[in-house]
């Protein structure tokens, strides 16, 4: 199931001084090695981390339940320009200041989705890439009940500047739904994140 169509394009890229920035800052980060060898290192941070927040996002894994049907889960496909392709990720958001980790979550579901659902499961902090930096997130899973008033014709409420489209597959078979959205769709790749969890339900249904 699709609910919107959108395309983008990247028109030109250039440099960007820290002052520029907006969202996030370079980091010169000396340490010292187990040998006691001194080094640097370099690294990025969002600057949108509020002190109140044990994590700068959230990944949405929703549970579309209704009875007597399979299970589906939900995916969004948005243009993201660094790398000039449109991704397909699990909705996903900041924390905003003094907002609670399943506050988030909530809010951004209805926000990208327009679905209602109720959060069954928080994980720890994750971070998406150490090497690089130390922005990080947690996985909260949310069961979505169907059947619900506002559930059956949901509407999102992107942000301004947000374009996404949504999708649905099944659960059962969600690494199947991903790999032939990525050849079928035009210039689609995945979010690391997305096949992860996939290759997880895949591999606990083989066993």
């Amino acid at each position: 199931v699709s609910t919107q169509s959108t395309w983008g394009k990247r028109i030109a890229t250039s440099l960007m001084s820290c002052e520029e920035s907006k969202w996030l800052k370079l980091k010169r980060i000396d340490w010292e090695d187990p040998t006691g060898r001194k080094r640097v290192w370099e690294g990025v941070e969002r600057t949108t981390r509020s002190a109140t927040a044990a994590v700068d996002a959230v990944a949405i894994f929703a549970r579309l339940k209704r009875v007597g049907e399979p299970d589906r889960t939900i995916l969004v496909r948005q243009y993201r320009p660094p790398v000039d392709a449109y991704t397909l990720e699990l909705p996903a958001g900041l924390v905003d200041g003094g907002e609670t980790i399943e506050a988030a979550a909530v809010r951004e579901l209805r926000e990208e989705t327009g679905y209602e659902g109720v959060v069954t499961h928080v994980t720890p902090a994750i971070f998406n890439d150490g090497g690089i930096s130390n922005a990080n997130y947690s996985h909260v899973s949310v069961d979505v009940n169907l059947d619900a008033p506002g559930n059956d014709h949901p509407i999102a409420q992107p942000d301004e500047g947000e374009f996404i489209e949504v999708l649905t597959v099944p659960i059962a078979t969600m690494i199947e739904s991903i790999d032939d959205l990525v050849k079928t769709r035009e210039n689609t790749v995945v979010d690391a994140k997305v096949y992860s969890l996939a290759l997880g339900i895949s591999a606990g249904r083989a066993m």
